[in-house]
């Protein structure tokens, strides 16, 4: 979908509101290359024996760094975005490395949020292109204002927070988890049979849904529409998909 900008901008009008733009948004840039060195200081300031993860941690680093540095040039300025292929790489990681010390986990995860969080949530466009309706032809309300969004992404973030506490048990960082229904579940053969924690995946799914729904204005659906076509990719699959799981758990695993 097009969005309109004011004709009576000229080119040149339009590359000073970007640059000026830029300019504004750089702190987003030193904080990625702050967040790579203390990624870079992390292995051995946590004392990680984990070989993979503190390669993962180096390299992650050193690549949040890169990109820090180099999208701060407005002809680079996309770049940035690979901090955001970088923070979900970190939260991923240590599901896919099955890492042993719990604190790997904890600062992996903490500092991918933190990584796509500076690519995401922060604006991209300049407020003097931000023109049109709040509400979308045909509708009576518009699906992308805050009332609408700020439930979803409240749950977003508290599912977080209780995924990651789930997968800290599937990675053996606690030995119980309350309930006696939530360990079977998550002990059972169809959470066994994923390569890696399906609770820390789910957790990654939802850090992802929150950053995604906070992301942009109201007018996001015609100023922003991929934000708004991601969103719904991960908001109606992951409903489905834990719809079936949970009419799935006291048919197969005999508990909630």
């Amino acid at each position: 979908m097009e969005v309109q900008v004011n004709p009576t901008f000229s080119e040149d009008d339009r590359l000073k509101i970007n640059r000026s733009h830029h300019e504004k948004q750089m702190w987003t840039r030193f904080g990625m290359v702050v967040l790579g060195l203390w990624l870079l200081a992390s292995p051995e300031t946590f004392g990680y024996v984990h070989e993979p993860s503190r390669w993962s941690d180096w390299i992650a680093g050193g690549l949040l760094i890169f990109f820090g540095l180099f999208s701060m040039s407005y002809r680079y300025r996309w770049w940035i975005w690979g901090g955001c292929a970088v923070g979900i790489w970190l939260q991923f990681a240590p599901l896919g490395f099955w890492a042993k010390e719990p604190v790997i986990y904890v600062n992996d995860t903490l500092i991918g949020v933190l990584a796509i969080g500076f690519c995401v949530l922060v604006p991209f466009r300049p407020r003097e292109f931000d023109l049109g309706p709040e509400i979308p032809p045909g509708w009576s309300y518009n699906p992308s204002s805050w009332l609408q969004r700020i439930p979803v992404v409240f749950f977003a973030v508290i599912s977080w927070f209780i995924a990651r506490y789930l997968a800290s048990y599937q990675l053996h960082y606690i030995h119980e988890v309350l309930g006696s229904g939530a360990e079977k579940v998550i002990t059972s053969m169809i959470s066994k049979n994923f390569p890696v924690s399906d609770a820390g995946m789910g957790a990654l799914a939802y850090s992802l849904e929150a950053l995604m729904g906070a992301k942009g204005g109201p007018r996001r659906w015609h100023t922003m529409p991929w934000i708004v076509l991601t969103f719904g990719v991960l908001v109606v699959p992951l409903g489905l998909i834990s719809i079936v799981l949970v009419m799935l758990q006291p048919l197969v695993v005999g508990a909630w």
